[in-house]
């Protein structure tokens, strides 16, 4: 191991020891400069950007990057579980956890922008991934008659089992992003640029229609001035929860002592629940706030298996 690779080494245990991360991070974006010049031009427009950088005007530009590891990561849950033994054909599990995941960085490609380039910590917030409640059962029953499979009433009524697995969990979290560079900063970062908060985001919902066509209060959120970072937080709010039922209906048709045929009928969401996808969170959008999209309804496979 070389000396770069023991460097580098070190950093990461040391960045693994106190929860940091490492992510890109934009290095030079440009300053805002208010008002105007003699003219009555505007002194910071996206055009002379790359003239307001605080570093290496006229050789590095506002849109560069740098790996840095000021990005914090924390996660705390509580977990219950209860498991019934396979004792007469079944067996039981359910689990309860009760988590909160907080960082300032969710990304899974080293990212590239931030909320605020000139500060890390206004990216804090709820994990992209954080999901605050869930609850997971599942069961397995394999009726214990006619287990030998012998006779008419044995491969009609022996070799069935059943089993299910149950999921329920709170949304993931939703961020509400300008998609406007109205920092006039040079970056390509605007997707991730907040929003002032002005107002209670929270809306109760008249029906499923009504939930649909506008999730949140939309007016909560407005752009920023120009030249300014927006105060509204990463991840404020959840979209909607996942709920879903998924079974499998086995049948065991034995043709000889080593031999048999297994019959499957699996089912995907049982119940065709609608788990609605998290709203548009872009001002600029035109759907702005409205959830546009769903996960997959229910599904069905059936299946014949040789087994020897």
């Amino acid at each position: 191991m070389n000396g770069i690779e023991r460097r580098l080494g070190s950093i990461l245990a040391q960045n693994k020891k106190r929860g940091l991360l490492a992510a890109y991070r934009p290095f030079n974006a440009a300053i805002f400069i208010p008002g105007n010049d003699a003219q009555g031009n505007p002194l910071s427009t996206e055009e002379n950007a790359e003239s307001r950088v605080p570093f290496g005007k006229g050789i590095y530009g506002p849109q560069g990057y740098y790996l840095d590891n000021p990005f914090t990561a924390s996660y705390h849950s509580a977990q219950f579980q209860v498991n019934k033994q396979f004792s007469g054909g079944l067996q039981l599990s359910g689990n309860y956890t009760l988590a909160k995941a907080l960082d300032s960085s969710s990304t899974t490609n080293l990212g590239g922008c931030l909320a605020n380039p000139f500060d890390p910590r206004a990216d804090k917030g709820r994990a992209d991934f954080d999901r605050r409640h869930s609850v997971v059962g599942s069961a397995i029953y394999s009726p214990p008659v006619y287990k030998d499979g012998k006779g008419l009433l044995g491969r009609v009524l022996g070799g069935w089992s059943i089993s299910g697995i149950a999921t329920l969990q709170s949304g993931t979290p939703v961020s509400v992003n300008t998609n406007q560079n109205t920092a006039l900063d040079g970056t390509t970062c605007e997707s991730e640029y907040h929003p002032d908060i002005v107002g209670d985001f929270i809306r109760s919902h008249a029906s499923k229609d009504d939930m649909l066509a506008e999730f949140f209060n939309t007016s909560a959120f407005v752009l920023p001035a120009l030249g300014r970072y927006g105060t509204a937080a990463r991840n404020m709010f959840s979209g909607p929860g996942l709920v879903t039922v998924d079974t499998a209906l086995l049948k065991d048709i034995p043709m000889t002592e080593t031999i048999r045929f297994q019959l499957r009928g699996e089912f995907t969401n049982l119940f065709n629940h609608a788990n609605f996808s998290n709203p548009v969170g872009e001002l600029a959008n035109p759907r702005y706030g409205q959830i546009t999209g769903a996960a997959g309804g229910r599904a069905v496979q059936l299946g014949l298996k040789l087994l020897w």
